[in-house]
């Protein structure tokens, strides 16, 4: 009975063992995972090709657009990713991945440059859409600027406060395309381009265009009282205009608000952008 009683406790000892051996080989092959994962991860971002498809992130912003409608709307409100306090090296993978699965569905969209007379022409369309982030109520602003009608610039970006009218979410935007505008004037001079023409800024907000005209104090206004006064000392310089455009011919809607297949496409044509590999 002994015999038998020390047999049976050898053979528990025996399946204890085994099973502390399992266990034991089986946590090493799953450190022995974790830490390859870890590596390979390191050495994705040492590789220079890495980096510099992180760095050019935000540059190719436009083809990624042009890919996709809803692209611009997705990457804003999802990721983030056109809030300039953040490096390219914090976007996450995700956000980078979703971004080329959108590049490669058109990868012909090109900007074409074309030879204008009025060469020295400076245009520049401003849209604020008011209040569209729906987690803190910032308004993002948004520009385009052509230069002898061909796109050089363009910007998105969410607003750092919270804008308490459309009126003070435009002047916003206005002021800083007038500082695009001016900038690429200084730049045309340098390159020895003089023009004597006035800068010719869009905006489809009538209430912003009649209260930058205007010096009588406004309390939608008083928040953004030296924007105000910046635009309107440009315009009694002559160095910029504000006609009002129609909201159906806003170029810059498609950086600020989604809209419709038709009009992106519409739109993507009057920014110059076509597609090389499409049927002629």
């Amino acid at each position: 009975m002994v015999e038998a009683g020390s047999v049976e406790s050898q053979d528990l000892r025996r399946q204890k063992m085994k099973k502390y051996i399992i266990y034991g080989v089986a946590f090493v092959i799953f450190q022995v995972i974790v830490l390859s994962i870890m590596g390979l991860t390191i050495m994705k971002f040492r590789n220079p090709k890495f980096r510099v498809r992180s760095a050019t992130f935000d540059g190719a912003f436009d083809v990624g657009t042009a890919a996709n409608p809803s692209f611009n709307i997705t990457m804003n409100t999802k990721f983030g990713v056109r809030n300039n306090n953040f490096g390219p090296f914090k976007y996450q993978n995700a956000t980078v991945d979703f971004y080329y699965r959108n590049t490669k569905s058109a990868p012909g969209q090109e900007i074409l440059f074309t030879k204008n007379e009025d060469h020295q022409s400076v245009d520049v369309y401003t849209d604020a859409d008011w209040a569209g982030a729906v987690d803190d109520m910032r308004s993002t602003s948004g520009y385009f600027t052509f230069v002898g009608g061909n796109l050089v610039t363009r910007r998105s970006k969410k607003q750092n406060v919270v804008a308490r009218s459309s009126a003070e979410a435009e002047f916003r935007v206005i002021a800083l395309g007038v500082c695009e505008a001016l900038w690429l004037r200084l730049l045309l001079q340098d390159l020895g381009c003089v023009s004597k023409q006035p800068v010719k800024l869009y905006c489809d907000n009538k209430t912003a265009c009649d209260i930058a005209h205007n010096l009588v104090q406004h309390d939608r206004t008083k928040h953004v009282e030296i924007d105000r006064f910046f635009i309107k000392e440009k315009l009694d310089e002559k160095i910029v205009e504000l006609p009002h455009i129609r909201s159906e011919d806003q170029l810059t809607d498609i950086l600020t608000k989604a809209v419709s297949s038709r009009v992106f496409s519409k739109f993507l044509s009057k920014l110059g952008m076509w597609d090389i590999y499409a049927p002629t």
